[in-house]
């Protein structure tokens, strides 16, 4: 893969990662366009790298609560906030990891990759976006955040093992339905991607360390450290533009985009 489509890729990435447009479309779709090899599974965690990275350091007081919520569960007798908080995280965490398995298990997932599904995914994932986005009262605060909202927002992130439907999008639709401003559930959305990036991360080594490419790393060394940064630079500002005009729009601009989107890769296939 050239230096031009690294980049590309990277900021790709980085830019669509925790808004509600779904990066694995975007991803799955760029070699279509720009008639470029897939990336590899080395670069796919170099790229996930960087938005992780990057979501850390914006939201880091909250990764820091986190952090001192784990201390105090397994370390101190207390319950405090820190913990309760990282329970909830941990709690809307477990239907995406049950759904993986499960669609792993009956072989699913590689049929979920088409292209076609992708499209469509981002047609019609739009629309409950929409609708939550523009009827449900928006009264609640990410304090509120409470254990049927951890599993209820749970599921809705569990969609996203579908390319197309966009975790954030998932996230963001399901804190709606249960009232959070729009601010607050982006938020949310943005603090489950952590475990969630974590974790795609942690299988993705897995794969790669069972093939023949597992040193990866070390032959790549300088494309790595590109993806890295430039997805972590491409996320950064991603997400402070997106949390600063979300206070000030509505999800609407999101929704026409994904289903222009949708239909123009649909059109483009279509046309082969």
């Amino acid at each position: 893969m050239g230096f031009f489509h690294l980049i590309l890729l990277a900021i790709i990435q980085g830019l669509t990662e925790f808004i509600p447009v779904s990066s694995s479309a975007h991803l799955s779709i760029l070699p279509l366009f720009f008639y470029i090899e897939k990336q590899s599974i080395g670069i796919d965690i170099a790229v996930h790298l960087g938005s992780l990275i990057a979501v850390c350091h914006i939201f880091r007081h909250d990764l820091s609560k986190l952090f001192k919520g784990l201390i105090d569960l397994f370390f101190k007798n207390n319950k405090s906030e820190d913990s309760r908080t990282l329970l909830l995280v941990l709690i809307a965490t477990i239907p995406i990891v049950i759904m993986t398995i499960v669609l792993s298990i009956f072989e699913i997932i590689d049929h979920l990759r088409s292209i076609y599904v992708i499209a469509i995914a981002s047609i019609v994932f739009s629309f409950p976006l929409l609708l939550a986005d523009k009827i449900c009262k928006k009264t609640r605060f990410i304090q509120d955040f409470s254990f049927s909202d951890a599993i209820f927002i749970g599921i809705w992130q569990s969609f996203a093992i579908i390319p197309g439907a966009s975790r954030s999008g998932c996230c963001i639709t399901g804190a709606l339905i249960k009232g959070f401003r729009s601010f607050d559930a982006a938020h949310i959305s943005l603090i489950l991607s952590i475990p969630t990036i974590l974790g795609s991360s942690v299988l993705l080594m897995l794969e790669l360390s069972s093939t023949s490419g597992s040193d990866f790393f070390g032959k790549n060394l300088m494309d790595v450290i590109y993806s890295v940064v430039f997805s972590y630079f491409a996320a950064f500002i991603s997400i402070k533009i997106f949390f600063r005009f979300i206070k000030k729009i509505s999800f609407l601009p999101f929704v026409i985009y994904r289903i222009l989107f949708g239909f123009c890769v649909i059109i483009y296939l279509s046309s082969y």
